[in-house]
């Protein structure tokens, strides 16, 4: 493919609605990587190996049609900060015309935050880690779903180094940052609804989901498939709010359930509590 249009027609081309989740994110991949070559051709050759990696659903490969934009890149060698996040612009200015919008946070290979020589992503990684910042360890577990999808493969292993939990206090760390769930549910078991019959999925479900079992990994801990194939045939259509109805109502209600209690048996679990 020559062109970002030819890559967002030769995706609109595909019944991305007929694929798993799995097939879905390779697909999204293949897109990623033209994106990426064609936007090499729009400048010199790179002064200097490097990597372009994604984080959040999609280092996760969780990605839908309805997800934005979460990468950076990794550069080999100092002093070259102009022409990658000049690069990353392009990258991020291609996602956007395929069909990927502009991560409103700003995680994006175009700002110079999320574009950093290794020297500095190791500096970077270093201060998060020994921060008691409530935004630094957000910040690690963001990076500890990080997948590069284009360049050196090898340099995942020096973010996961950052990353992985080395001490029950690290790990306590990353428990309190997800303390939170939102409230979806009455005493009395009653779905709580936006406009009377919207549910928030992505963050009564999704979210806390997401934070329990990337803790479960962090501790070594065995995953439910089931639990996770559930969530995921529904985020596959709805993945922000979902319009309750007789049909869904119940799924929707045991989901919520099944989810606090992973919340709060993670947490028993590794023997960590946050007030």
């Amino acid at each position: 493919m020559r062109s970002y249009t030819e890559i967002k027609e030769w995706l609109e081309d595909i019944q991305q609605d007929e694929l798993g989740i799995r097939s879905l994110n390779g697909l999204y991949d293949r897109a990623m990587i033209q994106v990426i070559r064609i936007a090499l051709k729009k400048y010199p050759e790179p002064p200097c190996h490097f990597s372009w990696f994604v984080i959040g659903s999609g280092g996760r490969r969780e990605l839908v049609p309805t997800s934005d934009q979460d990468h950076g890149i990794m550069y080999r060698d100092d002093g070259h900060e102009r022409y990658f996040q000049q690069l990353g612009q392009e990258i991020a200015d291609g996602l956007h015309q395929i069909g990927f919008s502009y991560c409103d946070g700003g995680v994006m290979a175009s700002e110079r935050a999320w574009c950093r020589s290794l020297n500095e992503w190791q500096k970077q990684l270093m201060e998060w880690y020994c921060s008691d910042d409530i935004t630094a360890t957000r910040h690690l577990q963001m990076l500890y779903d990080l997948r590069i999808v284009y360049g050196d493969k090898s340099y995942e292993q020096m973010v996961k180094n950052w990353t992985e939990p080395q001490s029950h206090e690290q790990l306590e760390k990353y428990i309190c940052t997800t303390t939170w769930v939102k409230k979806s549910m009455t005493p009395l078991g009653k779905l709580i609804l936006e406009k009377s019959k919207y549910f928030d999925f992505k963050n009564a479900v999704y979210v806390p989901y997401i934070n329990s079992r990337r803790l479960q990994k962090m501790a070594g801990m065995q995953q439910d498939c089931k639990l996770y194939d559930a969530i995921m045939e529904i985020r596959m259509t709805e993945p922000s709010f979902v319009e309750i109805q007789p049909s869904n109502r119940k799924a929707i209600k045991e989901l919520v359930k099944s989810v606090l209690k992973l919340h709060n048996d993670v947490r028993e679990k590794i023997g960590i509590g946050c007030s």
